[in-house]
């Protein structure tokens, strides 16, 4: 996935790393990776999709499938708890709207998080424009079910990109690390 030009130049898989910003191949989109963040490996983005793969596998719609690893575009964080990722890949062979897509998803999250022992969770879900893109996002907190305790937030913000789904994803504990995340997704799409 990763390999090494110069001390401030890496080439990963969809686009390259440049003195702290990452250039996407993909598509037009460039994100800069907020100070003190390290870029996520591969390995540790397919451990965690692993569990979502083996989630979905059965629920999806007719005439799409899953893939037990998404083309991973950048992931950055300061810890498991406090990240940022984003994918693109194909949106599928048949017509589902983002609408149709954002309630499937919010669906298999509910029943996944469902599944969940001692955790309870709520979810909002809402559309935002972000520069000239239309935002189809979902807002999950998770708590500790005997204490209430917030245990973490995440937030994934779709969009279509011609026929791709751009999808990102940011998990976070504190409204600091959510702020810096978030401005910088908003700041990489203006």
């Amino acid at each position: 996935m990763v390999s090494c030009t110069s001390k401030s130049e890496i080439l990963t898989e969809n686009g390259k790393i440049k003195d702290g910003t990452f250039y996407c191949d993909k598509f037009d989109w460039e994100i800069d990776i907020p100070e003190g963040y390290t870029i996520t490996s591969l390995q540790e983005k397919e451990d965690l999709e692993e569990l979502g793969y083996d989630a979905m596998k059965t629920e999806v719609p007719e005439g799409y499938e899953v893939r037990e690893n998404r083309p991973h575009l950048i992931g950055f964080e300061i810890d498991e708890f406090n990240s940022f990722s984003s994918s693109l890949e194909p949106f599928g062979s048949t017509k589902m709207s983002m609408e149709e897509h954002q309630k499937f998803v919010s669906d298999l999250l509910k029943k996944t998080y469902n599944e969940l022992e001692g955790v309870k969770f709520e979810q909002e879900l809402s559309t935002e424009n972000i520069g000239q893109r239309k935002f189809y996002n979902i807002k999950t907190k998770l708590f500790n079910q005997k204490t209430d305790e917030l245990i973490l937030t995440q937030v994934i913000l779709n969009t279509k990109i011609g026929a791709d789904l751009f999808s990102s994803s940011i998990n976070y504990k504190s409204e600091d690390v959510f702020e810096t995340l978030y401005n910088n997704f908003k700041k990489s799409l203006n």
